[in-house]
């Protein structure tokens, strides 16, 4: 569960979905310093390699065409764009091969329509998702280690003050700084 303390008692909560056995969440202790509003989606380079590669030899281009992923030279703030056609997508799931992807915001991304990030080594952060159904199920231990939440909205709100941050762009992801 997430827990939302203010002035020493607990004012809220809702669960949570956080790593399975083998992508653990790790115990860690960080601040929200901001809120990235239509999130991207960079996909971790494993998940490249065993998930999204497999599917994409499988059925090809437009695997990664028809879910709005784009193929990127790095993780810089300005990567180039590759033509996903030029990638040897079995050396990518061989392991012979390294393919930077991510995944355009939209609600069916699996940050959702937002992400709370706190700066920290191992790269994981609060999101919304998009499968909702885990969270009645109580399928909970089934991420790859950052924290899904149930109500991202509530969480906003409860973060931002009173209110929940808008993108100008539903397709551009747009970070927005907490007030405190």
């Amino acid at each position: 569960r997430l827990s939302m303390w203010q002035d020493g008692k607990v004012v809220d909560s809702m669960k949570v979905v956080v790593g399975k056995a083998e992508t653990a969440t790790p115990m860690m202790a960080a601040y929200i310093k901001y809120a990235s509003v239509n999130p991207y989606w960079n996909v971790p380079p494993e998940l490249v390699r065993s998930l999204i590669g497999p599917r994409i030899v499988a059925q090809g281009i437009s695997y990664l065409t028809d879910r709005e992923y784009q193929v990127l030279s790095d993780f810089s703030d300005h990567p180039q764009i590759l033509d996903p056609a030029s990638v040897d997508w079995r050396a990518v799931v061989a392991g012979q091969q390294d393919v930077r992807l991510r995944r355009l915001p939209s609600p069916a991304n699996s940050m959702g329509m937002m992400k709370f990030m706190l700066p920290n080594y191992f790269g994981i952060y609060l999101h919304d998702s998009p499968e909702k159904d885990h969270f009645t199920k109580n399928e909970l231990w089934i991420s790859n280690g950052c924290v899904r939440v149930e109500d991202y909205k509530r969480l906003a709100t409860w973060l931002f003050g009173g209110y929940v941050p808008k993108g100008k762009d539903p397709k551009v992801e747009e970070e927005v700084d907490l007030p405190k």
